[in-house]
C-alpha cells in the first residue's frame, strides 16, 4: 500500500533530536533563510569600507540630530612576535565613504580583539571595551571620539560624585539614564569631597581609603549616572548582582534593568539618581545567564539572548524561555546529524561536525532583522577557533524555526559585530575578520559573499530532510520525490543536485545524472550490491517535468513554479533527501513542497 507524505511550507527548520523530528522539520539546513517560510539560500553582503588588515572589533549605527548617518567601527590587528599590532576608530557615511579616523592608543587603548559596545545618550554615542577609559563620539564637536572626563561633578561635592571615570567593558542606555557594567575586577574611584561617617548612601564595604574618599567597585557592580548627564555619576548610584558573580551583560526593557552574570539573571526595579537605596534586585534565574552582552537584542517586546546552554527570550508576558530547545543537541555538543554520504564533503568545509567553542562565547554578537522576526546569533565553533565568530544561527521567531549560516572556500560572512540604524531597522551592517565594514544583501535576492580582495564567493545551499518512518522495521521502497519549486537565472550547469539516503543505503549515488534528464534516460546503478537476498536496488529512470522554461533540463530564464519529479526505486527501511545548490551564479531557488510516496513491502530487515 502507497503511503504518500506532502510537506508544505513554511517549514520548521533544524530539530536535532531526531524523535522530535516533525513534518517540516529537517536535518541539516546550511544557508538556508526561513523567513518568508520557503527554504530558499541565505543572503550574500557587500563590502562598503575596508581598511586593509585587521579585525573590526566594533560597530554602531548612529543616526545624527540632522540627519546624517555614521557608520562608527573600531579595527584592530593584535600584537604579535613580529608586529607591535594597532587600534583605530573609524567614521564612514551609511556609503562607506570614510570621514575620519583616529588612532585608540592615544587612549590607552590595548591593540586586541576585545569587541567594543556601545549606547546613545540624547545625540552623543558612548563606547568601551574594558581597557581605557569610556570613549564620547559627539557629531556636533567633530567626527572623533575622545575620552570621557568626569567634571560636572565636582561643583556638586556635597553629593559625593565621582571624580575618576569608571572603567568599564559595557555601556547602556536606561531612559536617558547611562549604565555602566563589567568593571574592572577592583575598580578605585576617587570622589569629590568626603563621605561622612553616617551616611546610607553608599556601602561601608566599598569604602576603601581611612580618608573616606576612594570607593572600591569589583566586577559584579554596575554604576549608572543622572539623567541625561552620562559624564555624571553619584558615588551611591551602584548596585551588585545579589549572588556574587561577575558581570557579564546588561538589559533594560520597559523600565526594568537586567544585570546577568555567566549563570544567573536578575531584575533591577526603581533605578534611579539619588542612590536613596529604593531600588531592588530579585533573582529571576539562578542557572541561566548570558555569556555576552553584545547577543542582546529586542524583537517583538522582548530580548533575546545567548546563554551557555542556548537562546533565551525574557518578556513580562512569557518570563524567561529557552527559543533553542530544537538546537539542544548542538549546544550540548552531542550532535551528529544523520545526512547521505555525498554531501560529508560540503559538510566538511562547513566544519562539520559543529561543536561550540565555550571559550570563545563571550566574543558572540547578534542582530535582528525586524520585518523578517529573525535573530541573528555569530559564534564560534571549534574546529575554527583560529577564526572566531564563523558560524551564525539563524532564528526565525514566528515559525520557531533554525538554520546555520556559514562562509565557504574564501568568503569571509565571519562577523564580528553588528549594528543597524534604528530608523532603518531592516538594513543590517557587519564588521569581519577582514576588517571590513559591509551591508548583508536584502532577503530573498540573488547575491554572493566576498573574499578578502572583494571578488564574489558562492553560497551554497544544503538541506536536509528528517529521517522518514525512521523506527518502523518493515523495508519500504521509495518511489517517487516531487518538489514544488520557484526559481530564476539557473542554469544547466548550476542545477541543484538531490541525493537520496536511507539506513541500508551505503551506496546512493546522485539523482541526477551528467545526461540529460528530459528525456527517458535510464541510470541503473547499483545501491546494496551484496545483498545477500540478491535484490537489485537502483534508481529509475527519470525526469525534471516535461516541458521547461527556457531550455531544457531544470533550467529557468525567468521566474516561474516547476514540478520537479524523479522516479525511484529506492528500497530502504527509513529514507531521507538532500537537495545542495553549489554554484557561483547567486540563483535564487525556493522550495514550496515536498512530496515523499514510497510502499510499504512488509519484509523487515
Amino acid at each position: 500500500m502507497a503511503t504518500v507524505k506532502t510537506e508544505r511550507a513554511p517549514f520548521k527548520g533544524i530539530q536535532t533530536v531526531s524523535y522530535l523530528q516533525q513534518a517540516g522539520h529537517c536535518e541539516i539546513a546550511l544557508n538556508v533563510d526561513f523567513s518568508d517560510g520557503t527554504i530558499r539560500g541565505r543572503p550574500g553582503y557587500t563590502v562598503l569600507s575596508h581598511v586593509g588588515g585587521g579585525v573590526t572589533t566594533g560597530l554602531f549605527a548612529h543616526v545624527h540630530k540632522s540627519g546624517r548617518k555614521y557608520l562608527l567601527s573600531v579595527r584592530a590587528s593584535p600584537v604579535t612576535h613580529d608586529s607591535a599590532g594597532w587600534i583605530g576608530f573609524y567614521v564612514c557615511d551609511e556609503a562607506g565613504t570614510y570621514l575620519e579616523s583616529q588612532d585608540l592608543t592615544l587612549s590607552s587603548y590595548w591593540p586586541s580583539l576585545d569587541g567594543f559596545n556601545f549606547a546613545e545618550v540624547g545625540d552623543r554615542v558612548f563606547f568601551c571595551n574594558g581597557q581605557g577609559p569610556v570613549m564620547i563620539f559627539d557629531g556636533d564637536t567633530g567626527l572623533k571620539a575622545v575620552p570621557m572626563v568626569l567634571t560636572e561633578g565636582k561643583y556638586k561635592a556635597a553629593l559625593h560624585y565621582l571624580a575618576r571615570t569608571p572603567i568599564a567593558s559595557i555601556v547602556e542606555n536606561h531612559q536617558g539614564i547611562l549604565l555602566y557594567a563589567k568593571l574592572l575586577t577592583t575598580m578605585n574611584a576617587s570622589i569629590y569631597g568626603v563621605l561622612p561617617e553616617r551616611q546610607d548612601g553608599v556601602g561601608e564595604e566599598i569604602i576603601s581609603d581611612e580618608l573616606r574618599s576612594v570607593l572600591s567597585y569589583g566586577d559584579r557592580h554596575f554604576l549608572w549616572s543622572d539623567l541625561l548627564r552620562p559624564e555624571n555619576i553619584a558615588a551611591s548610584s551602584y548596585t551588585a548582582v545579589v549572588d556574587g558573580e561577575p558581570m557579564t551583560a546588561i538589559a533594560v526593557q520597559n523600565g526594568v534593568v537586567y544585570p546577568f552574570a555567566r549563570t544567573s539573571t536578575h531584575a533591577t526595579d526603581g533605578i534611579h539618581v539619588g542612590g536613596d537605596n529604593s531600588y531592588e534586585t530579585r533573582e529571576i534565574s539562578r542557572t541561566v545567564g548570558c555569556v555576552a552582552h553584545r547577543t542582546i537584542r529586542y524583537l517583538d517586546g522582548r530580548f533575546i539572548f545567548l546563554a551557555e546552554n542556548g537562546v533565551y527570550s525574557m518578556s513580562e508576558e512569557d518570563g524567561l524561555k529557552r527559543l533553542s530547545e530544537p538546537m539542544s543537541r548542538f549546544f550540548g555538543n552531542r550532535w551528529d546529524p544523520v545526512v547521505p554520504r555525498q554531501v560529508w564533503a560540503t559538510l566538511g568545509a562547513a566544519g562539520w561536525p559543529w561543536r561550540v567553542s565555550r571559550e570563545m562565547l563571550h566574543m558572540a554578537v547578534a542582530e535582528v532583522i525586524p520585518s523578517a522576526s529573525l535573530y541573528l546569533v555569530t559564534l564560534t565553533p571549534t574546529s575554527q577557533s583560529d577564526r572566531p565568530n564563523s558560524l551564525t544561527l539563524a532564528y526565525h521567531w514566528p515559525s520557531e524555526s533554525w538554520s546555520l549560516w556559514h562562509p565557504f572556500r574564501d568568503s569571509y560572512f565571519r562577523p564580528q559585530c553588528w549594528a543597524r540604524f534604528k530608523t532603518d531597522g531592516d538594513t543590517v551592517f557587519f564588521g569581519n575578520s577582514n576588517g571590513d565594514v559591509c551591508r548583508l544583501d536584502p532577503l530573498g535576492r540573488a547575491s554572493t559573499d566576498k573574499d578578502s580582495a572583494g571578488a564574489a564567493q558562492a553560497i551554497p545551499l544544503l538541506y536536509v530532510s528528517r529521517r522518514y518512518e525512521e523506527g518502523d522495521e518493515d523495508r519500504k521502497e521509495l518511489g517517487q520525490l516531487l518538489f514544488r519549486v520557484r526559481g530564476s537565472g539557473i542554469s544547466r550547469a548550476s542545477r541543484p543536485a538531490v541525493y537520496v539516503g536511507g539506513e541500508e543505503n551505503q551506496y546512493d549515488k546522485m539523482l541526477e545524472t551528467t545526461t540529460t534528464l528530459q528525456g527517458a534516460e535510464a541510470s541503473s546503478l547499483d545501491m546494496h550490491p551484496g545483498y545477500a537476498k540478491g535484490a537489485k536496488y537502483y534508481y529509475g529512470y527519470g525526469k525534471y517535468g516535461t516541458v521547461a522554461q527556457g531550455g531544457t533540463g531544470m533550467c529557468w530564464t525567468t521566474e516561474g513554479y516547476q514540478t520537479l519529479e524523479r522516479k525511484l526505486n529506492v528500497v530502504s527501511r527509513w529514507h531521507q533527501w538532500a537537495w545542495l545548490e553549489d554554484t557561483t551564479t547567486g540563483n535564487i531557488v525556493e522550495i514550496y513542497g515536498i512530496r515523499n510516496r514510497f510502499e510499504r513491502l512488509g519484509e523487515e530487515f
